[in-house]
């Protein structure tokens, strides 16, 4: 009776486990983790080499004109306290 129960208990945790390895292997395609894995390896090498040239990585790319790059407040002003 114990040793059923143990088997039970064996069987369900292994399942259990196959169900979680699988949905990871969903959720990590899903999510593109492999390809932003790649780009950001691939930004570390390109810091790396200009870090050894000893060349400053580039500015970012500047706003288009007419554009803020700092969002602006959605919300009103508040009133000025008057007594």
């Amino acid at each position: 009776m114990m040793n059923d129960v143990l088997i039970g208990v064996l069987l369900l945790g292994a399942v259990a486990f196959m169900v979680f390895l699988l949905f990871r292997e969903f959720w990590t395609w899903y999510w593109k983790q492999s390809q932003q894995l790649a780009v950001l390896q691939s930004i570390d090498e390109s810091l790396k080499t200009l870090a050894a040239q000893r060349r400053p990585a580039p500015a970012a790319p500047a706003a288009p004109t007419g554009w803020s790059s700092v969002p602006q407040s959605i919300s009103p002003a508040p009133a000025p306290f008057r007594p």
